[in-house]
């Protein structure tokens, strides 16, 4: 399963080396275990469907469930590190205002930064998460900023229902993520009025009025990931 899992009710499974049972927590009864671990699958493949980082995270910073576009974010030349399931910003400078973040989450109160490298800053929300009875129940929700404007597979959805072809989508996803009709003609090794006429077949398939209007409704699509379906 892609998804890292650390839940405080979770079943501990032997290739998930970092969930580990509340110590003082009583054993459900078995048919409760069984739906919790039936509850938590589905909320796996769910949140890993989603193409923006997802993040559940206890006041110390420990981790307790993070998706794929999440951990996508940890690591060298990102905004985050994870170590021994504790999650820090990747620069050390911002390490006081991460954990006040944290803390006001467990206050109640929201709160956004912007983290990480230059070249790889990165906006993160940190929401209050609903607190259980546990005491190491997560304070916060982290919701990442997207990486792109649009999910190459969103785009890929768009292209087919509308009979985009798959050059045309290729630019279209180009236009989404800023680029220009010289600059795509460019790095596709092609005629800039080739581009500019796959931009007219695209807003003609679309019923887009223009560039902005073709932007605007790319711009809406649902930020959807891959997903390696698993027996």
């Amino acid at each position: 399963m892609a998804m890292t899992e650390l839940l405080a009710d979770a079943p501990a499974r032997p290739h998930e080396p970092h969930c580990e049972p509340p110590e003082a927590a009583t054993p459900p009864a078995a048919p409760a275990r069984a739906a919790a671990a039936g509850s938590l699958d589905v909320l796996a493949w769910v949140i890993d469907a989603v193409d923006i980082g997802l993040m559940l995270v206890a006041r110390d910073g420990r981790m307790r469930l993070a998706n794929r576009a999440a951990l996508r974010h940890c690591g060298a030349g990102r905004a985050c590190r994870l170590a021994d399931g504790i999650v820090r910003p990747s620069i050390a400078g911002e390490d006081a205002a991460f954990r006040r973040a944290l803390a006001d989450a467990a206050l109640g109160r929201r709160s956004l930064l912007t983290l990480g490298p230059r070249e790889d800053l990165t906006p993160i929300a940190f929401v209050p998460a609903a607190r259980g009875r546990e005491p190491d129940a997560p304070d916060a929700l982290l919701v990442f900023g997207k990486r792109e404007m649009c999910a190459p597979l969103s785009v890929h959805f768009f292209a087919r229902e509308h009979g985009v072809t798959s050059a045309e989508s290729a630019v279209l996803a180009a236009l989404s993520n800023g680029a220009t009709p010289r600059q795509i003609a460019s790095e596709r090794g092609i005629a800039l009025s080739t581009v500019r006429t796959q931009i007219q077949n695209i807003r003609q398939k679309t019923g887009a009025r223009n560039i902005s209007d073709l932007l605007r409704v790319a711009s809406r699509l649902p930020p959807l990931m891959t997903i390696e379906m698993c027996a």
